[in-house]
């Protein structure tokens, strides 16, 4: 089985040094395939066909995070985006969830943690770290209409338990349900709110405050 091939943008070393003394391909099946500091430098240098996930701090230097995740998003349309910072603000946390990040990991994260987060997404899932109190989360953005602004109390489990990276039949087994009742659940739940996939219905729901 080949390696997942990860590429980091930073412009810290000591973040990018400490990952690759976390990972060896040989035992956790994880390539730190390379890492730059400019997102421009990336686009320029490396194909899609060389990386399978990209990990970026989006408080690198000289770049708006929103634009530089709108980049990443253009020139690697089919790679799944992670974030990896020291930034704990729920404003960040916010900003790159309506960005379209696949995950968001703190510095402080465990092996294990960023291992499953990177397996995961990369099956495409998406995994967020839920370290804030949802009470801060700016209350600014766009709200849906009232007829569209509240979800059952069995669509947020299960929305809850596929954003901590559950997939369905985990989610089917820990609510007591049928794998094609999670599946009518968010299909349902997709078409009401018009998204294109669960990530994007997660990211409707947040910026909304639904769930």
């Amino acid at each position: 089985m080949n390696p997942i091939r990860l590429f980091i943008i930073d412009d810290q070393p000591v973040s990018v040094l400490g990952l690759r003394n976390m990972f060896r391909t040989d035992r956790d099946g994880i390539s730190i395939y390379g890492n730059l500091r400019c997102v421009d430098h990336l686009v320029e240098s490396v194909k899609t066909s060389e990386i399978d996930i990209l990990m970026i701090e989006p408080n690198i230097t000289n770049i708006d995070p929103l634009l530089a995740i709108a980049k990443l998003h253009s020139h690697y349309p089919s790679k799944p985006v992670i974030i990896f910072t020291s930034d704990k603000s729920s404003e960040s946390y916010q900003r790159m969830l309506m960005a379209g990040v696949n995950g968001y990991l703190l510095k402080t994260a465990k092996k294990d943690e960023i291992k499953l987060t990177i397996e995961k997404v990369l099956n495409g899932q998406f995994l967020f770290s839920f370290f804030f109190n949802r009470d801060e989360i700016s209350k600014t953005c766009r709200r849906l209409p009232k007829d569209l602004s509240q979800i059952s109390l069995e669509e947020q489990k299960i929305m809850m338990l596929l954003a901590h990276g559950n997939n369905q039949r985990e989610i089917a087994n820990k609510l007591s349900l049928s794998v094609s009742a999670i599946e009518k659940n968010l299909r349902t739940l997709r078409n009401r709110y018009m998204a294109g996939n669960n990530v994007e219905l997660f990211r409707l729901l947040i910026e909304n405050n639904i769930v």
